[in-house]
Order: structure tokens, then C-alpha cells, then sequence
């Protein structure tokens, strides 16, 4: 009962901070208005049909989809490397996805191009520190992490090259804000990250029994015939689809 109790709060507080998200901005709207505009939109004012809408909708959409994503890969990769102090970015995913933005910034001139570049970077971030981590032909915890260290630091080298060459009044300005993370410019487009989203949380979801295995340490999970390879490999490919598609759309969000 008490497990059920708790499941049923978990379901509940979310989707009351996202209620409560629309109800927050400059532009003031009433609890009423919008339910009137959710539920009844043809009745609706024009100025509160564009804010609820087109502005805050999709944004606390996307804010509640990123916050899971990074929830799951986060405690994802705590299982897999069994430390509790692992962030969604360990392989490199986050200094990846942001050496892809600054390309997209800095010569394409931003926009769609941003965000593209941004998700592929990301998963080859991760790809170089899975293979990178395989040079003693020998994948484990500790050289897959040695593995993202080293990506991790290269990307870093090279967004700070990056940083260097772009123009000071336009360019670094928006490399900065990427950095800091943000919902601000959230669209329905953006809303097609969702998918790689909602695959990697599947992916997760459908490892979850192996990642418990897998937590008690490689030696174990192999002991008691767990293919320890190719579980990693699909917890940390769905993890990584959950944190690259949520740094895409908000950027740099640590922990």
C-alpha cells in the first residue's frame, strides 16, 4: 500500500509542477483562463491562446521530458558503474553535444543546424569513448570511464578553440547561453527530440532487471550468466539517447 501510495505521489508531482509552470511568466494569466484555453480554445482570448499555447506549453513540455531523460540516464549510469556521484554526462555526452553546437553556431549560423549537430556529436562522443575505452581489448567500468575522461577533455580543447575564433559581439554570445543551459526558444520542432527520448527510456526501462544484476559488479553479473557486454552496451546506448536528446533542446544541464 505504502509503495502504491508513493508511486501514485511521483505521477502526481510532476505533472503539478507542469500545471503550475503555465501559470508562471510575465504575462499573467489566470488558473481559470487556462483551463478555458487548454479545453476550450475556440472561446478562448487570442493573447491567451499565443502564450499558453505557443510559449509555455511546449516549453514545460519539454522541461518535464528533459528532467526524465536525464533522470533515468543518470541513474542508469549509476548502475552500470556502480558510484552514486555519476552524472548523465560521464562519456562525454555533454562537452560532445556542445563542441556540435558551437559548429553549428560558429559556421552554419546557428538555428536547426545548433541542435543537429548537437545530438550526433553527443552520440559520437560516446561511441569514441566506448571504442577508446576498448584498447586493451577489454571493456570495463574503469576504462570506459578512463575512456570518457579523455573524449571529454578533447571535446573541451577543442569547444575552447572554438570559442577563440568565433565572433566576439554575435557568435560567443550564444555559445555562452547554450552553455547555460535554457527553454527560452522551445518549440513544437524541438519536440521531435522526444523520440529518441522516449527510446532510450525504453531501452532503459526494458534493461531494468539486468542493471540491477549488473550493479552488484561485472564479476558477479557474469557469474550468474548475465552477458555483461551487451547489457552495458544497451543501458548505456539508451542513456545516452536520453542525454543527448535532452542536451539538444536545453543545452548544458548538469546533474
Amino acid at each position: 500500500m505504502k509503495r502504491f501510495r508513493n508511486a501514485i505521489i511521483l505521477i502526481l508531482l510532476p505533472l503539478a509542477f507542469i500545471a503550475a509552470a503555465l501559470l508562471v511568466g510575465r504575462y499573467s494569466v489566470s488558473l481559470r483562463e487556462i483551463i478555458e484555453t487548454i479545453f476550450r480554445p475556440s472561446t478562448a482570448a487570442s493573447e491567451n491562446y499565443r502564450v499558453i499555447w505557443y510559449l509555455r506549453l511546449p516549453r514545460a513540455a519539454a522541461a518535464a521530458m528533459c528532467g526524465a531523460a536525464l533522470a533515468v540516464s543518470g541513474a542508469a549510469f549509476q548502475g552500470v558503474f556502480r558510484n552514486p556521484l555519476v552524472n548523465s554526462g560521464l562519456l562525454g555526452v555533454s562537452n560532445g553535444a556542445g563542441f556540435g553546437a558551437c559548429l553549428g553556431i560558429v559556421f552554419l549560423g546557428g538555428g536547426a543546424y545548433t541542435y543537429i549537430l548537437a545530438f550526433l556529436f553527443a552520440l559520437l562522443a560516446v561511441v569514441l569513448s566506448y571504442f577508446s575505452g576498448r584498447v586493451s581489448k577489454v571493456t570495463t567500468s574503469v576504462t570506459l570511464i578512463l575512456g570518457g575522461v579523455i573524449v571529454s577533455s578533447f571535446f573541451s580543447a577543442l569547444i575552447s578553440i572554438l570559442k577563440f575564433i568565433a565572433d566576439p559581439y554575435s557568435q560567443l554570445p550564444s555559445i555562452t547561453f547554450w552553455f547555460m543551459g535554457s527553454f527560452a526558444s522551445v518549440g513544437y520542432s524541438h519536440l521531435l527530440a522526444l523520440i529518441p527520448m522516449t527510446l532510450g527510456i525504453l531501452l532503459v526501462f526494458l534493461s531494468r532487471w539486468r542493471l540491477n544484476v549488473l550493479s552488484m559488479g561485472e564479476r558477479e553479473a557474469a557469474a550468474l550468466g548475465l552477458d555483461v557486454r551487451r547489457c552495458q552496451f544497451l543501458v548505456i546506448g539508451g542513456a545516452t539517447l536520453c542525454t543527448a536528446a535532452a542536451g539538444c533542446i536545453s543545452g548544458t544541464i548538469g546533474w
